[in-house]
C-alpha cells in the first residue's frame, strides 16, 4: 500500500444517468457512451435508480450490471474508478437456493470486476 502514491485515489469524475435501465438489464458500452461516455483518469459513478429498490428483496439480487463490452470501454477509456448505486458493477451469477435466477456466469463476474 505505501508503494501506491496517494494521489492515485483522487480523481475528478461524472455521473452517468442510466436511470432509464430496467432492473436485471446489462448496461452496454452503448449505453454508457450515449449518458456521456468516461474519459482517462477520471472516476465514472453509474446512476441507475436501484438504490431506490433498497431494502427489497430484489436489491439484493436483480440489479442492472455491466456487461463484458462496457466493461472493456470503461478499461480502454482509461477510467480511474467506476461506481454504481446497485450492488456490484457485476451481475448476479446465481446460487443455489436464491428466488432469482442468476443473470451471468461467476466467469462474467470475474471479468467484470478484473477488467
Amino acid at each position: 500500500m505505501e508503494k501506491i502514491p496517494a494521489s492515485r485515489f483522487v480523481a475528478r469524475g461524472r455521473v452517468l444517468d442510466l436511470s432509464w435501465k430496467r432492473p436485471g438489464e446489462a448496461i452496454t458500452a452503448a449505453d454508457l457512451q450515449a449518458a456521456g461516455g468516461a474519459s482517462q483518469g477520471e472516476a465514472v459513478m453509474i446512476y441507475t435508480g436501484f438504490s431506490a429498490m433498497y431494502g427489497t428483496e430484489e436489491f439484493f439480487y436483480n440489479w442492472p450490471y455491466l456487461d463484458r463490452g462496457a466493461a472493456d470501454y470503461l478499461a480502454e477509456a482509461g477510467a480511474a474508478a467506476v461506481g454504481v448505486d446497485g450492488m456490484s458493477v457485476a451481475g448476479f451469477a446465481g446460487a443455489e437456493g436464491f428466488p432469482y435466477p442468476p443473470k451471468v456466469t461467476r466467469e462474467e463476474v470475474a471479468y467484470v470486476h478484473y477488467r
